[in-house]
């Protein structure tokens, strides 16, 4: 978790934990996986004593996001460490395919790469 003291000396923020969970499978990634599955698997390593948590919007175009966020929701905020990425814009989109792709399963969002913002 960034804190003011990692703030304030300009210190380069290091997790806690040296042991995560990544978030690939939680977004189909390379086969698809039931919500069920995901679910008990993202307990598993809590209940393991995991505590970092690793995700992406590209996993899965926000399934993986979404999945590990349905667990977390309810463990005390303070308690484990999230990373996740940014520089893509999420589109839900319905209708969205993506042909010969590692993500599997539908998807729900089309995606835009943020190259730069503009004020």
């Amino acid at each position: 978790m960034v804190t003011t003291e990692n703030l304030i000396q300009k210190k380069r923020f290091r997790p806690a934990n040296k042991a995560g969970f990544g978030g690939v499978a939680l977004g189909n990634g390379f086969q698809h996986n039931s919500d069920v599955e995901c679910l008990k698997a993202v307990e598993a390593a809590w209940n393991a004593g995991i505590r970092l948590f690793d995700t992406s919007p590209w996993y899965g175009l926000g399934i993986s996001e979404r999945r590990m966020g349905l667990f977390l929701k309810d463990q005390p905020r303070e308690s484990f460490t999230l990373s996740t990425k940014v520089g893509r814009l999420m589109l839900p989109r319905e209708d969205f395919k993506m042909e010969q792709s590692l993500w599997k399963g539908k998807l729900n969002f089309a995606y835009n790469m943020i190259i730069a913002l503009q004020e």
